[in-house]
């Protein structure tokens, strides 16, 4: 019992209450009385309280005093451990669930509404990994349906795609600095251009907000060196958009129709102007005497290495 073994109970000759349990220990009665019942159940040497179901029916394991109504305490961390003891129960299979079960029954209620399991691997069912699944119910389907998991492999997946090559399995955030250079001649004070990127898996986005640049010396096309990722090796390049002045290009008036492209496997961006009427692309190139107030800026989005 919560503070007492049955043995250490107090011997009862006669009952002198009105909430009392008497038990017989080896041919003496012993009662137990309200408090032991409520506080907690003991199973331990040390006489400490293992389980404890309070008045408000909050259940304590390590704690005497629940604050909710499964509570567990311990020094080293509570843990609550679900699974399975049964061998080979295939592949993409629940070996724990936690259920959310919403008892409305106004609204094709009562059910489960969202589930979390653990789950084996898709194709691997012997593999001691686990995938981790949130589910959850849309009205008015009755169904619970995968919306995301959290793969053993890595990475996360939406809506009931397994797939490790389809799996999320990167996102960062950051800036970067690049360098500005010529096609035939880098600019003789070389300055650094910064700029933001965020990366999603295998495609990132590089922008860079319009930058006053000196770019005395420099001749041919006008280039930036030292994008954050190299693009990918594919057969096709990225193109973006950008937004030159004049003072610094050899451009008839400002906000040309420009782009900026990078080839694969380079993180080289190089600036070219498009003629609408024809179709055909020329070199942006720098001019003999650039003003020191021209700007540049563009946003480029490409797959990675």
């Amino acid at each position: 019992m919560s503070d007492k073994k049955i043995s250490e109970l107090t011997a009862l000759t006669a009952p002198d209450g009105a909430e009392e349990l008497v038990v017989n220990d080896s041919g003496t009665s012993k009662k137990i009385t309200q408090a032991n019942l409520l506080k907690g159940i003991d199973n331990s040497s040390a006489d400490a309280t293992a389980i404890t179901i309070d008045a408000s029916e909050n259940v304590g394991i390590g704690t005497s005093s629940p604050d909710a109504n499964l509570d567990v305490k311990d020094s080293s961390g509570g843990v609550i451990r679900v699974g399975t003891d049964t061998d080979n129960i295939g592949t993409d299979t629940a070996f724990g669930t936690l259920e959310f079960f919403n008892g409305d029954t106004s609204n094709s209620g009562p059910a489960v509404t969202a589930m979390i399991e653990a789950k084996t691997h898709p194709t691997n069912a012997y593999s001691t990994g686990g995938d981790i699944v949130f589910s959850n119910r849309s009205y008015p389907s009755s169904s619970l349906i995968e919306k995301v998991r959290f793969p053993s492999d890595g990475g996360i997946t939406f809506n009931g795609d397994t797939a490790a090559a389809n799996a999320l399995d990167d996102y960062e955030t950051g800036t970067w600095t690049g360098t500005l250079e010529g096609g035939t001649t880098n600019p003789t004070t070389t300055q650094s251009i910064t700029g933001h990127y965020v990366k999603v898996g295998g495609m990132v986005t590089v922008n860079c907000e319009q930058w006053s640049l000196n770019a005395s010396g420099a001749s041919g096309q006008v280039r930036i060196s030292g994008l954050p990722f190299t693009h990918a090796n594919t057969n096709d390049a990225s193109s973006g958009t950008t937004s030159l002045s004049r003072g610094i290009l050899n451009q008839s008036s400002d906000n040309v129709d420009s782009i900026a492209r990078l080839a694969k496997n380079t993180s080289l961006l190089r600036f070219y102007t498009h003629d609408l009427a024809g179709g055909s692309f020329y070199d942006v190139e720098y001019i003999a005497s650039p003003s020191a107030s021209a700007l540049i800026g563009f946003s480029i989005v490409y797959p990675t290495a």
